[in-house]
């Protein structure tokens, strides 16, 4: 069992490294570079796994030698793809903005970070052991769709029956446990736990790389500790539902639309990497539908605004393609095998009218709002970041500031969608609020952080400056 579900991340990996390499524009010369291109591949191959079998479900190819012949035959393509690229595609400078860091701090900094995640780790085995099938939406939504596709058999469509809860969210999570169980032979319930902790690592990991890659390394691990430091984002992933991942593929989307600011030249593959992440995000749940919309709005605008009009379709073009596949198979899902959704169910616009101008719905989030940001001790970690802020200000690198700005404006946009969402809907609103608002709270807190710290001048820098005063 150990041997096939190694087979079946290794390919999982290997489908994603291939498309991502064939995709990045620069030379891979540093280590940070390499772990966010490994990182993204890790994602982008989980995507592209739930694809390939859900596509092999419809063609009723569910065997597990049968899949492992089909998923071969896709990474034989991808690398092939790679191949060719490789033979034409000349590779282009990456713009590395000179920020010395402090090698003995650097490394005190990455052993804590390490200690740190060792103990979270403990904790994660803890829980495990107590609660293997996870909490709630896990056993009665994620993982039962994912039980349900393995071993269904022909019948394996019966899961979006509307006599079920939530048929219409997205399935890149149950098809990657599906997947897994299918190469395993047996429903083992270290897969969505395992699977669960690889979204979490990710996350840290696309954070932790991306700004080494445009701060420095000490940079990057304060980023890192000031995510892990919200008291729910470490322990989200036990639960085994779908917002850490749906958070790691926004974070994605974003650090990667950061990166293709920095990169001189004029290419354009890491728009489409970008939107194939944000693809990922829409095709882990309904609420990355929503980011994928803000991301495209928000890059159209900040690339008129700085580049002017005429260089929009060298940015939303590329985009759109990265985010064509995805959506397709979100369509295709939504269009031919889902129930109905239930924040639309018997909604008109006079009843949407009357929720949006009653200010109790208003005063009743904000106050729900503020209580999830207000908590002990997660305020502590948000007035840290702001002090943080306050102390070093914010950076002078001009060329950050587009990308930056996307990051910002499609947190707050995207939060303003979830906002909205939760004024018109139908279900009881004090409920809705107290299931579900710490949960979109994970959503957005890595890519809030990415902005703020990418936003800040590098401590290391402030370091360096009073060195040369005393000197």
């Amino acid at each position: 069992m150990i041997i096939r579900i190694t087979i079946a991340w290794i390919i999982t990996i290997g489908m994603g490294y291939g498309l991502v390499y064939a995709l990045w524009p620069t030379r891979c010369s540093t280590t940070r570079q390499k772990l966010f291109l490994l990182c993204t591949a890790t994602g982008l191959g989980l995507g592209i796994g739930s694809c390939v079998h859900l596509a092999a479900l419809v063609v009723q190819t569910i065997l597990p030698n049968a899949l492992i012949v089909l998923d071969l035959s896709i990474l034989l393509i991808v690398w092939c793809v790679l191949i060719r690229c490789g033979q034409w595609r000349r590779r282009l400078p990456f713009a590395i903005v000179n920020n010395p860091e402090s090698r003995i701090l650097s490394w005190f900094a990455t052993v804590t970070l390490a200690a740190t995640l060792v103990i979270a780790g403990f904790g994660w085995y803890w829980v495990a052991v107590e609660f293997p099938h996870g909490q709630w939406d896990a056993f009665a939504i994620w993982n039962l769709k994912a039980r349900h596709i393995a071993l269904g058999g022909e019948n394996w469509s019966n899961v979006f029956n509307d006599a079920l809860k939530h048929t219409d969210y997205p399935l890149l999570l149950p098809l990657s446990i599906a997947r897994m169980w299918t190469y395993a032979g047996t429903t083992t319930t270290a897969v969505p736990q395992l699977l669960h902790v690889v979204f979490l690592l990710l996350t840290i990991s696309v954070l932790l790389a991306t700004v080494a890659i445009m701060r420095n390394r000490i940079h990057a691990i304060v980023a890192t500790f000031i995510v892990m430091a919200y008291s729910n984002f470490l322990r989200f992933p036990s639960n085994q539902y779908a917002d850490t991942a749906v958070g790691c593929y926004i974070l994605m989307a974003l650090c990667m639309t950061v990166i293709a600011w920095r990169l001189t030249g004029n290419s354009h593959s890491p728009w489409v990497l970008s939107g194939l992440f944000a693809g990922c995000a829409a095709w882990t749940k309904n609420e990355g539908l929503l980011f994928a919309l803000v991301l495209v709005i928000v890059t159209v605008s900040v690339t008129a605004l700085v580049r002017g009009p005429k260089k929009i379709k060298h940015t939303i073009v590329p985009l759109l393609t990265g985010l064509a596949p995805f959506l397709f198979i979100v369509g295709f899902f939504k269009l031919t095998l889902t129930g109905s959704n239930d924040l639309l169910q018997d909604l008109s616009l006079a009843d949407i009218w009357n929720k949006i101008t009653d200010p109790q719905r208003h005063q009743l989030i904000l106050r729900k709002s503020r209580f999830i940001i207000t908590s002990y001790p997660d305020l502590w970690v948000i007035l840290s970041l702001l002090v943080y802020l306050g102390i070093f200000g914010f950076t002078k690198f001009r060329q950050d500031r587009p990308g930056i700005a996307i990051v910002g404006l499609s947190v707050f946009l995207t939060t303003i969608g979830y906002y909205t969402v939760y004024l018109i809907t139908p279900h009881d609103l004090s409920w809705h609020l107290s299931t579900s608002l710490q949960r979109l709270f994970i959503h957005l807190w890595p890519s809030g952080v990415l902005c703020v710290v990418l936003a800040i001048k590098s401590p290391q820098a402030i370091i360096d400056r009073v060195h040369l005063q005393r000197a």
